[in-house]
C-alpha cells in the first residue's frame, strides 16, 4: 500500500513590514492603560502594531525617541482656526507643528453663511484634521470683535446650521453657542436662545457646546437645559459667583457635579479670559476635575497666557494631576465626546497613526492664569515632534518662536 501523504508544512504568516517605527521612548496611551516603553510601528495611515522589538525591514523609517513621551495624537476640542475671516483665527498648521495637535475643534467660528468657507479654505486644506462647532448665529464668530453675535435674534439660524450638520457629518460634529449676557443678550431672549440651541443638537443627533462667562442664567439653571454629552467649555473661569463652579463659600456648586456625573462634560477651554488658577485649584480639590483639557486657542491668548496645548497639559500637572491622567483628557476623553474613539486618542492597532511626541523642557517657567495670577514650574511639556495620518513632520521651531507663550510684559 502506498505510503500516506504528508500534510504540508505549515506556511509562517508573513511578518508585518512597517513604513516607521517609533522606538526607545516612553508610550503612554491612557486608553489602552499603556504607560511603559514600548515601540509603535505604522503601515501607511494606520497604526500597526505595538511592541517591544518590531521587526524592521531596509525601508523602514526609524524614528528615535529616547528621552521622549510617545502618546496618540494630541486632540484639542477648543481653538479658533479661521484666520482672515474672524477676529479671533490662528493658523491650524502652526497649531499642529508647535503644540503637537492632530485633532481640533473649531469652536463656532462659522456658522450657516460663512461655513463654506471655512470648510473650503481652512478644513480641507490644512495639515492636522479639523472638525467643526456650528454656530447657532449665521455669522458664528466674523464680528466677535465689534457686536455679540446674538444680540439681534434675526441672526439666529438654527434651520440652517441643521442643514450643515446633517449634509456635513464628517466635519460639521456638534452645536457652539456663547451664553454671555454681552453675546446674547438677557431675560427670555437668553432662555430662548440657549433651548434652540439644544434643540438644534438634539435634532441633528449632535452636541452642544456653551461657552460660560457672564451667564444670564446662573450655571445650575443653566446645566439643566443640558444632555448628557453636552459640554460646558471655561469650566474654570474667574468672575462673580453663580457665573462660575464655585459658590459664594467657594464651593463647587452640587447641581454641577450632579450634572457631571449624569454626563455632561467640563472642558477647561482656557482661552485669554477663562482660566484661573484659584478657582482650578479649588474645584480640583474638591474632587470636580475637568473631562477634557483644551486651549480655547485663538489670536488673543495665542502667545499668552496659553501659548499650545502642552503648555497648558503643564499646568494641570502642576495641579496635581497625573500625567496619563492630563494626557487622557487631551486624547481619549476628547475621543470620546467626538464618537471617533476607534480612530482617534489611541495607539490601538487599526486606528489612524496620528501620534504626538512629548519632552520634558527642564527649563523653569512662570505660567499664568487670565486674572494676572502666576504659578512657578521647574519644567514643562513641549511638542518634540508629531505624525499626521502617517505623515512625519518635526517640530517647527520657526512658528514655536513667533507664537510660543511669552509671559506678559
Amino acid at each position: 500500500a502506498p505510503a500516506p501523504a504528508s500534510a504540508p508544512a505549515p506556511v509562517p504568516a508573513p511578518r508585518p513590514v512597517f513604513d516607521t517605527i517609533f522606538t526607545g521612548g516612553t508610550v503612554v496611551d491612557p486608553a489602552q492603560n499603556i504607560y511603559e516603553e514600548m515601540e509603535v510601528g505604522v503601515k501607511g495611515t494606520r497604526i500597526a502594531a505595538l511592541g517591544k522589538e518590531l521587526a524592521r525591514s531596509p525601508w523602514t523609517k526609524v524614528v528615535d525617541c529616547r528621552g521622549l513621551i510617545i502618546t496618540p495624537g494630541l486632540i484639542d476640542l477648543h481653538v479658533h482656526v479661521y484666520p482672515g475671516a474672524t477676529p479671533l483665527g490662528i493658523d491650524p498648521d502652526e497649531v499642529m507643528l508647535v503644540g503637537g495637535v492632530t485633532t481640533m475643534v473649531d469652536a463656532g467660528s462659522a456658522g450657516s453663511s460663512n461655513w463654506p468657507g471655512l470648510r473650503d479654505q481652512v478644513v480641507l486644506k490644512a495639515k492636522p484634521q479639523i472638525l467643526s462647532l456650528i454656530h447657532l448665529s449665521a455669522i458664528g464668530l466674523a464680528a466677535s470683535d465689534f457686536t455679540g453675535e446674538l444680540l439681534s435674534p434675526i441672526l439666529a439660524d438654527p434651520e440652517g446650521a441643521a442643514q450643515v450638520l446633517l449634509n456635513e457629518r464628517a466635519l460639521a460634529v456638534g452645536v457652539k453657542l456663547r451664553a454671555g449676557a454681552h453675546l446674547l443678550g438677557e431675560g427670555d431672549h437668553a432662555w430662548q436662545l440657549l433651548r434652540r440651541a439644544a434643540k438644534l443638537a438634539r435634532d441633528t443627533g449632535t452636541w452642544l457646546m456653551v461657552h460660560v462667562g457672564n451667564t444670564p442664567m446662573s450655571l445650575p439653571e443653566l446645566v439643566a437645559e443640558l444632555a448628557p454629552g453636552d459640554v460646558i467649555t471655561h469650566c474654570y473661569k474667574g468672575g462673580p459667583y453663580g457665573h462660575k463652579v464655585l459658590d459664594e463659600h467657594g464651593r463647587v456648586w452640587p447641581a454641577l457635579k450632579e450634572a457631571a456625573a449624569a454626563g455632561i462634560i467640563f472642558d477647561v477651554g482656557h482661552g485669554a479670559g477663562s482660566f484661573g488658577w484659584e478657582v482650578a485649584a479649588q474645584a480640583i480639590e474638591q474632587g470636580f476635575l475637568p473631562q477634557v483639557i483644551s486651549t480655547d486657542l485663538h489670536y488673543y491668548s495665542l502667545k499668552q497666557p496659553v501659548g499650545n496645548l502642552p503648555l497648558t497639559m503643564t499646568k494641570f500637572i502642576l495641579l496635581g494631576l497625573s500625567l496619563p491622567e492630563v494626557i487622557a483628557r487631551c486624547t481619549a476623553a476628547p475621543a470620546a465626546v467626538l464618537g471617533r474613539e476607534k480612530e482617534i486618542g489611541s495607539l490601538l492597532p487599526g486606528s489612524t497613526a496620528d501620534i504626538t511626541l512629548l519632552r520634558w523642557r527642564e527649563e523653569s517657567i512662570s505660567l499664568y492664569d487670565c486674572y494676572g495670577e502666576v504659578r512657578e514650574a521647574d519644567r514643562y511639556l513641549e511638542c518634540a515632534g508629531v505624525m499626521r495620518a502617517g505623515v512625519l513632520y518635526q517640530r517647527d521651531d520657526g512658528a514655536a518662536k513667533r507664537d510660543l507663550y511669552k509671559p506678559p510684559q
